[in-house]
C-alpha cells in the first residue's frame, strides 16, 4: 500500500475514535477505558519491538526520564483529558479540535523557540478558531459567552497541546525508530495510568466497571486498541516515511470530516452553522499548510516521525 493509502487508513481509524469512545464512556469511564486500552497496547508494542528490533532496542540509553515525561504527556494526560472532555462534549467537537494541531504547533514554536508565525499563519489561526467556535456553539455565540460551552472542549484542547509537545520531541530521539520511540514512551505512560487506576479503585474515587460492562464493550475496546491505538499509528508512521510529514499532515484534516459523517449517519443532527464552521477550520488549515510548503508565508511544522526507520522494523511489515 502506498503512502496516500496508509495515511487514509490512519485518518479513517482516527475519525471513528471519538464516536466509538463516546459510546462506551458511560460503561467504563475515561480512567478505566484508558487503563484497559493502554495496558494491552503497551504489551503489544513491546512485543513488536522485541520481534522486529531485538532485546537491545528495549534499552533507554540514558533517555528514560525524557521518554517517561513524554509518555505521560502523550499517553497518560492526553487520553485522560481527551476522554474526560469527550464525556462533556460531542465527538465532532473533539475531532475538530484535533485538526487544529498544526496551528497549536505554531503557537508553541512561537512561545518556546521564538519562531514567530507569519501574518498569513496568524490569519489562518483566527479563521480556524472562528470555525471551531461555530461548531462548538452550533452557531449560537451566546453559548460561548454565557459559560454553557467550555469544560469538555477545554479538556480536549489541553489533551492535544500535550500531544503536540510529544510529537515535536520525536526527532530529538536520534537513532530510535518510530516503533522504538512509541514503545518506550507508551510503556511508562501506561504504567502511570495503571497506578492511577489502581489507586482510584482502592480509594473509591472512581467507579470501577464490572466484568459484564467490560464484556459488553468488547467490540468498541477492540477498535480502540487494534484500530485507533495500533493500526492507525503504524499506518501513519509508514505514510510519513513515504510522503514526508508536511504532505501527510494534510490528511489530518479528514479526521473531523469522517467524524461528522459518522455522526450524521447515526442520525445526529448537524446544522448549517456547524458545516460552515467545520469547512472554515479545515480550509484554514489546508491553506496554511500549502503556504508553508510553498514558502509564501505559512509556517513549516516539525516533521516529527519523519526520521528513517531501520530495516526490519514494523514499518517494513506495514508496507
Amino acid at each position: 500500500m502506498g503512502g496516500v493509502g496508509l495515511a487514509l487508513v490512519a485518518c479513517l481509524l482516527w475519525g471513528g475514535q471519538f464516536p466509538v469512545a463516546k459510546a462506551i464512556l458511560p460503561n467504563l469511564g475515561a480512567l478505566y477505558l484508558t487503563a484497559i486500552r493502554y495496558a494491552i497496547i503497551s504489551v503489544l508494542f513491546i512485543a513488536a519491538l522485541l520481534l522486529f528490533e531485538g532485546r537491545r532496542a528495549l534499552r533507554y540509553e540514558g533517555r528514560f526520564l525524557r521518554a517517561a515525561i513524554l509518555g505521560v504527556l502523550g499517553f497518560t494526560s492526553f487520553n485522560l483529558l481527551a476522554f474526560d472532555g469527550l464525556a462533556h462534549t460531542r465527538p465532532e467537537n473533539a475531532a475538530l479540535i484535533s485538526a487544529t494541531m498544526p496551528l497549536q504547533t505554531a503557537l508553541i514554536l512561537w512561545g518556546w523557540r521564538r519562531v514567530r508565525p507569519s501574518k498569513a499563519t496568524l490569519l489562518c489561526m483566527l479563521a480556524a478558531l472562528c470555525g471551531v467556535g461555530l461548531v462548538i456553539s452550533r452557531g449560537q455565540w451566546s453559548f460561548l459567552t454565557s459559560g454553557q460551552v467550555g469544560y469538555g472542549d477545554l479538556m480536549v484542547l489541553a489533551a492535544y497541546l500535550g500531544w503536540v509537545v510529544y510529537t515535536m520531541c520525536v526527532r530529538s530521539f536520534t537513532g530510535w525508530s518510530p516503533l522504538r520511540f512509541t514503545a518506550l514512551t507508551v510503556l511508562p505512560g501506561a504504567v502511570v495510568i495503571l497506578i492511577i487506576a489502581v489507586g482510584a479503585a482502592v480509594t473509591g474515587v472512581a467507579r470501577t466497571p464490572s466484568l459484564t460492562q467490560v464484556g459488553d464493550s468488547w467490540w468498541q475496546l477492540l477498535y480502540m486498541i487494534a484500530g485507533s491505538g495500533i493500526a492507525s499509528v503504524l499506518s501513519w508512521n509508514a505514510s510519513v516515511q513515504r510522503l514526508g510529514a508536511q504532505n501527510a499532515i494534510l490528511f489530518m484534516n479528514l479526521v473531523p470530516v469522517i467524524t461528522l459523517v459518522i455522526e450524521i449517519a447515526q442520525g445526529n443532527g448537524v446544522n448549517e452553522a456547524e458545516l460552515v464552521g467545520a469547512s472554515l477550520t479545515i480550509g484554514a488549515l489546508v491553506v496554511n499548510n500549502l503556504l508553508g510548503r510553498r514558502g509564501t508565508g505559512g509556517v513549516a511544522f516539525p516533521e516529527g516521525n519523519a526520521q528513517p526507520a531501520p530495516s526490519g522494523t514494523a514499518m517494513d511489515a506495514v508496507s
